[in-house]
């Protein structure tokens, strides 16, 4: 992933219509800086037998973490909004009243569970799935180039290809294609490989079994070929 320079540029929350796509791509951007663990709770967890030096070098940390990731929250929000929650001091107190003020009335909301709760399965072809995801995106009123589509679709195609994702370009949907084809291509030419080695193993063993030296008259080998 690329510096915060070169990350997905997000349209400012000003209210309910737009909750939903935010929330995803906020999300997205406090992960790729990691800081999205601070909101999971409002402060670090302490650990009674760890060193006093160590556990105040962790709370620094998380202050740190949590004043960041805040002010980039605050920064996606619009002047109204942000004057309605900027009063908010910590990032996780900051994101679950954004939460309780705009997820329910978001009428994208339900349409955006859809495309969350949409599975993949290891055991069907990934390009009929991903044509499907990306039906019940269009269904649902997205664009296939919003980054929220693009967003949950990588959330359920990396975990099949981990060790693919890693070399993708971009972050669209044409690239989430592009990496589903390379690796379904690879894949079938790795079958017809494994197919041809049987093949030829299969006739090697006929060979074994029928063909008779006439120099020896052993099995397995032809005359011109004969050690003797």
């Amino acid at each position: 992933m690329g510096p915060p320079s070169q990350l997905l540029p997000i349209k400012p929350l000003d209210g309910a219509a737009g909750y939903s796509r935010w929330k995803e791509s906020i999300l997205l951007r406090l992960r790729t800086l990691g800081l999205a663990h601070v909101l999971l709770s409002d402060t670090t967890s302490g650990d009674d037998a760890a060193a006093a030096a160590a556990a105040a070098a962790a709370a620094a940390q998380w202050e740190r973490d949590d004043a960041l990731c805040r002010g980039h929250i605050l920064h996606t929000l619009s002047d109204r909004v942000f004057a309605l929650h900027v009063h908010r001091r910590t990032a996780r107190a900051l994101w679950v009243g954004l939460r309780n003020a705009y997820e329910a009335l978001d009428p994208k909301h339900r349409s955006a569970r859809a495309l969350a709760e949409f599975e993949f399965s290891p055991d069907a072809p990934i390009p009929e799935q991903l044509a499907e995801f990306e039906a019940v995106a269009a269904a649902s009123g997205y664009d296939l180039s919003d980054p929220y589509v693009y967003i949950e679709a990588s959330s359920k195609v990396a975990p099949l290809y981990p060790e693919y994702w890693m070399f993708r370009k971009e972050e669209t949907m044409d690239e989430v294609w592009r990496i589903v084809r390379l690796v379904e291509s690879y894949n079938k030419w790795r079958e017809q490989r494994e197919d041809t080695e049987e093949e030829e193993e299969a006739a090697a063993s006929i060979v074994a079994k029928t063909v008779r030296c006439y120099n020896c008259g052993g099995l397995g080998h032809m005359a011109r070929n004969c050690a003797r």
